[in-house]
């Protein structure tokens, strides 16, 4: 698990082979609350108030949580209570931004298709890759997902297996 503090109220957590069982809200609220309390006493990030909680999943990283803080109206009375609103997105892509593709596995060049956008290169797996090369492409790599994700893949320049 990686934590990545944004901002005073936002958080990225990332969650490498791991799932959720999408279907159950209780048992996602029940996650959420005991990893809320993680977050203080291991990160020392205060968690209370209302946050809206985006999931990314992918079948090659995992899960990656994006926790956002509301600005609503908060009272003392309230402290260290959390409620949230859990939204699942279903229409996910995970893009690995790498500095040159060419020093890549020829494994991951096989199975994968390729975006260039503002003069970096990324990658979309489309197919799973050994484990050696896919932990190879996520040190090499930086992840990028959502929004961020979708705009690549919209208005960069796609390029399908034909470097190999």
């Amino acid at each position: 698990m990686k934590v990545m503090k944004l901002d005073q109220e936002d958080v990225v957590i990332f969650l490498p082979n791991f799932s959720f069982d999408l279907l159950n809200r209780d048992v996602l609220e029940d996650y959420f609350r005991d990893l809320f309390l993680k977050l203080e006493d291991c990160y020392e990030i205060e968690m209370n108030g209302f946050y809206q909680i985006d999931l990314y999943t992918d079948s090659n990283y995992g899960t990656v949580v994006k926790i956002e803080g509301d600005d609503i109206p908060y009272f003392d009375y309230f402290d260290h209570q959390v409620e949230m609103s859990i939204h699942v997105n279903k229409e996910n892509c995970f893009l690995y931004q790498v500095e040159d593709i060419l020093d890549l596995p020829s494994e991951i060049l096989e199975k994968s298709s390729f975006y260039q956008y503002q003069n970096s290169f990324f990658i979309q797996l489309n197919e799973a890759v050994s484990k050696p090369n896919y932990i190879r492409l996520s040190e090499y790599g930086s992840l990028v997902y959502g929004e961020m994700a979708r705009k690549i893949m919209n208005f960069g320049k796609l390029f399908r297996k034909s470097l190999c």
